[in-house]
């Protein structure tokens, strides 16, 4: 992908926009990793499961696996991308990896415990699908860094698992929720909202740039078949082909049982397929996906971005339902409209990206006490939410700057 320009070059005002981007993003990383490694991480290798809005930990809270895997994710990604120094904080990633794969993984059944005690031991054995694709997201990752044959060994038995008990022969994709021996279990929920649904978007996207990020770098026949018919399974059943948002929450048939439209999930979305087609090298399917996310973008644009360019949560029909700000999906508009911009070379959006960006600093940076307020309301205002918890990651914010600054220098 590259940013195409009728008379070639770029003009100054648009080179200082990219400037400007890349030096905010470089100092929000920063401040963020420096938050997570100083706050958070523990000198045993740990980390804390919860840290109220007033920066107070609660030593006794458990650990999720999806701060766990994210984690690791990060600071992976961090070092790989030359932000962190390796030779200062490598060990604490390796204590990561550890903690993730002697701590979260189940010998018994296989797969990664969701939440574990303040001491290791599982407080929900339960297994979900989206648990699982972070797991493994985060051991590709970490592979990526460390060449360690044996984290490739953990992230290709993470691979088999998911394969061997998550996939639907029957009706295709992926199925949501197990009890801990992998039976199938539509009470385990990510939230209660999602209808009792056995198949939602949410696990088949993230499950998506995990198999995207593992075969880059285990380039894998299989895995480049089950990718391939993944990427299809969302074009084709989760992407609502009129309205251009994802469905979702689905049944085995993948009939919708919802209305919302999530806008960062469609953005996130948008530029997460891209990377997936160009990771197959297909260049039809590149086209394809190019096309798609200009108009996932446009129509989140349109329907999801509030007067003050703060994204908003949720909406049905073009009307908003949760006016609510999070702080992930302020993350992810900035990288779907960056990668718009990158696909298209039209400088609206990045002009987008750069007001979404200050909407960002003004509002949703936490200033007093370190990284980013997690809930906002429509107006704003920050709503009661913790700085960290098993969904308080590092993982939107860390990532959107990464990809900032990768797309734009």
């Amino acid at each position: 992908m590259t940013i195409h320009r009728e008379r070639g070059g770029i003009a100054v005002d648009e080179q200082n926009m990219r400037q400007d981007l890349v030096h905010h993003a470089t100092e929000e990383a920063h401040r963020i990793l420096g938050f997570w490694r100083s706050q958070v991480l523990t000198a045993d290798g740990k980390f804390h499961g919860r840290i109220d809005q007033e920066g107070k930990v609660e030593e006794d809270a458990s650990r999720g696996l999806i701060l766990a895997a994210r984690l690791l994710w990060t600071f992976s990604k961090a070092h790989l991308s030359g932000l962190e120094s390796k030779t200062a904080t490598v060990s604490m990633v390796d204590d990561l990896y550890r903690f993730l794969v002697g701590t979260f993984w189940d010998n018994d059944y296989l797969g990664f415990y969701w939440m574990v005690d303040v001491h290791g031991a599982p407080v929900q054995a339960h297994k979900h699908l989206y648990g699982q694709a972070f797991a493994l997201y985060a051991l590709a990752e970490y592979y990526a860094l460390s060449r360690n044959p044996d984290v490739l060994h953990w992230a290709q038995l993470t691979y088999e698992v998911i394969e061997d008990y998550g996939a639907d022969r029957d009706r295709g994709g992926y199925l949501e929720s197990f009890t801990q021996s992998f039976e199938l279990d539509h009470e385990a929920r990510l939230s209660t909202i999602n209808h009792g649904a056995p198949k939602t978007m949410n696990t088949h996207l993230h499950l998506l740039e995990a198999y995207t990020r593992l075969y880059q770098v285990w380039p894998n026949p299989h895995l480049r078949q089950r990718l391939s018919q993944l990427l299809n399974t969302v074009r084709t059943f989760i992407v609502d082909p009129e309205t251009f948002h994802f469905r979702c929450f689905l049944d085995r048939d993948w009939n919708s049982l919802s209305s919302e439209a999530s806008y960062g999930h469609d953005i996130e979305g948008s530029w997460l397929m891209l990377e997936a087609a160009v990771a197959l090298d297909d260049v039809e399917r590149v086209k394809d996906f190019e096309t798609l996310a200009l108009k996932m973008v446009d129509g989140v644009w349109k329907e999801g971005v509030d007067a003050d360019h703060g994204v908003m949560n949720e909406g049905i029909d073009g009307r908003i339902t949760d006016g609510g700000k999070d702080w992930w999906p302020q993350a992810e508009a900035v990288v779907g409209l960056v990668n718009a911009y990158q696909i298209s070379g039209d400088l609206q959006y990045l002009e987008r990206a750069s007001l979404v960006w200050s909407f960002i600093e003004r509002y949703v940076i936490d200033r007093k006490h370190g990284e980013w307020h997690g809930r906002l309301s429509r107006s704003a205002e920050p709503r009661p939410s913790n700085l960290v918890d098993a969904w308080k990651c590092p993982y939107h914010n860390t990532r959107a700057c990464l990809e900032v600054i990768q797309r734009l220098t």
